[in-house]
């Protein structure tokens, strides 16, 4: 069972399920769990699911980029500070608010760092 705060997010024909720590990748036609991913501490503020990639978010401040069919993690960014709300992309830009406050503005890949401000 899902602990905490929980998050749904589906397509590619799996549906994830997030709570506390973990990450779960669920075969949408058989309803087998296909592959789970351990964040650590923390609850997920949002996923959002582009390129055949899930992105997800910590309140403790992790940004992951998994793999949607094997769960393998491919990018990360700390912030040091929580994550906060819904994320999304506008024009292949990945925007998210910090819990102080502060809006991340970056490339979906983490290497073309846009901004960050209040």
């Amino acid at each position: 069972p899902l602990k905490g705060k929980s998050r749904l997010a589906a397509g590619y024909d799996m549906i994830f399920a997030a709570g506390s720590e973990f990450v779960t990748g669920i075969d949408a036609q058989t309803g087998k769990k296909k592959w789970r991913f351990n964040f650590g501490k923390g609850s997920p503020t949002s996923m959002v699911i582009k390129d055949g990639f899930l992105y997800f978010a910590s309140d403790k401040g992790q940004l992951y980029v998994l793999e949607v069919y094997t769960g393998e993690p491919v990018r990360y960014f700390g912030s040091g500070l929580g994550f906060a709300g819904q994320f999304d992309f506008s024009s292949n830009v990945l925007f998210l608010v910090s819990t102080a406050g502060y809006l991340y503005a970056m490339s979906p890949d983490f290497n073309g760092f846009v901004q960050r401000g209040e």
